[in-house]
């Protein structure tokens, strides 16, 4: 992360920190996933047999990332040998997630995973959903099985409660994420927007997505959520930025009755002294993301602008820029 006034840009996504203590080198196979920064549209939804689910539209972000790296074990395991070491060892979730991918590829071995990220737990970032795709890919690749991406979302789901649509490429998605299910593909991806990211308050502590209960939406909030999602796929489909950003606002004031993100009126207020098309909030953390249409000949201007409010109202505030249109495939695939 970098303090005021600095943007992290693409270059360092790849900058993953690695676990103080590694195993030996060995031949194994690695996969990247990026992570996301929260989400364009949060809340419960319809499905076609008019099923109400918990759902969200993730809004993904190329300067975050963890590679997993998968080195099988040569022999069976017993019972008693524990199937998946794991570096860190505080990343259980990822070595839960490949050992219920050995076991669902009927493989006996076991090995040794580990996992480098540069994303920060506890701000919304997707750290944990990130890392359990790609430990779910990495031991696909090393025992040469094949599951597709809603096989993968099941077996996060079993890992870790509830994932991120980190697994699916292309279009958006409105994901079911306690279940991990696809509730809607829209016809497009997003439009290209350009983020300012913010993280208001880094010194408080983390959100732990543990204890963190489900949002208790009351019946009457389907209605307006359905109406969310009709605009956001109209927004999709003409790929109107400003839409998006009007969207992404009414979801995040929603939202904040449920988990409070620290200075959001602020934030809000600066939204609405720029151009920025709206404002996205992280629904499991504390991460904002203020929205602009990256096509627009103001940008850098509106940009700059905005940046100088944050520094004058959030002197503490932590914050990095992207763009929604940059690369942001689910996996990349290597030897290491």
């Amino acid at each position: 992360m970098t303090t005021n006034g600095h943007a992290l840009t693409p270059a360092h996504v790849i900058d993953l920190v690695r676990p103080a203590a590694r195993p030996s080198p060995a031949r194994g196979h690695s996969v990247v996933v990026t992570g996301h920064h929260g989400e364009i549209l949060q809340g419960v939804f319809e499905d076609a047999d008019g099923g109400v689910h918990r759902g969200l539209v993730t809004l993904r972000c190329p300067l975050f990332a963890s590679r997993a790296t998968f080195v099988r074990d040569a022999r069976p395991v017993r019972p008693v040998d524990g199937g998946v070491r794991v570096y860190p060892p505080t990343k259980w979730k990822a070595a839960r997630a490949a050992e219920l991918t050995l076991d669902a590829l009927g493989h006996a071995a076991g090995g040794t995973l580990t996992i480098e990220t540069n994303t920060v737990e506890g701000w919304g970032l997707g750290s944990s959903s990130s890392d359990v795709t790609a430990s779910i890919l990495a031991v696909c690749r090393a025992v040469g099985g094949d599951l597709t991406p809603s096989e993968v979302s099941r077996l996060a789901v079993r890992a870790e409660g509830a994932v991120d649509s980190l697994m699916f490429d292309g279009d958006a998605v409105l994901f079911a994420h306690r279940e991990g299910r696809v509730l809607e593909r829209f016809a497009k991806s997003l439009p290209p927007l350009a983020v300012i990211g913010v993280n208001p308050a880094p010194t408080a502590p983390a959100v732990d997505t543990l204890e963190l209960k489900p949002a208790p939406y009351p019946p009457t909030s389907l209605p307006i959520f359905e109406r969310l999602r009709d605009r956001l796929r109209r927004a999709i489909e003409t790929e109107d930025a400003e839409l998006v950003g009007q969207v992404a606002t009414e979801s995040a004031i929603i939202n904040q009755r449920y988990l409070p993100v620290p200075h959001f009126d602020d934030l809000l207020r600066v939204a609405r002294a720029t151009r920025a098309v709206g404002l996205q909030v992280a629904h499991s953390g504390r991460v904002v993301g203020l929205l602009f249409d990256a096509t627009s000949r103001g940008l850098a201007e509106a940009t700059a602008r905005t940046e100088h409010l944050l520094s004058r109202s959030l002197p503490a505030h932590r914050r990095w820029r992207f763009s929604s249109h940059e690369s942001c495939a689910p996996a990349r695939v290597a030897s290491a």
